[in-house]
């Protein structure tokens, strides 16, 4: 018995720590009125929260760092490639020019509000898809 106990338990553990999970903690962690949606000012605090010296600027070492030893939610690739498709502009900071887009990208239906299923759909896709290279030509004359 005790052992189906640690079965169990391990499992559950093991669920815990997917993905899905993951998102899952991180929706519910910035839906400040719990009400299964999200705004545009609770989804900014997805990202907000990697602002570590709020100074309202979130750059590629505060995202990648609190991304993989604060909030263990993945490692430095993941971190990279989701922080480079959160940089809207491509100026190499998360700031309020950038979050507007963000907004919209995950608003799926455009109601205004992120509900979960929108969330982990998005999410999913930011996580998983590689970034595309920029374009980089030269001219060589």
């Amino acid at each position: 018995m005790k052992f189906a106990i640690v079965i169990v338990f391990l499992i559950s553990t093991v669920r815990a720590t997917s993905e899905e999970q993951r998102a899952v903690i991180l929706f519910d962690k910035v839906d400040l009125d719990h009400n299964d949606h999200l705004t545009q000012q609770e989804l900014d605090g997805v990202f907000l929260l990697f602002d570590t010296d709020n100074d309202t600027i979130v750059t590629p070492a505060e995202f990648e760092r609190d991304w993989t030893n604060m909030y263990h939610i993945g490692g430095p690739q993941e971190a990279q490639s989701l922080f480079a498709r959160a940089d809207l502009n491509d100026d190499n900071q998360i700031t309020d020019a950038d979050l507007p887009g963000i907004f919209k990208f995950f608003d799926v239906d455009g109601d205004g509000t992120v509900n979960l299923s929108e969330f982990l759909t998005q999410w999913g896709e930011l996580t998983i898809l590689p970034v595309q290279p920029h374009d980089i030509s030269v001219s060589v004359g």
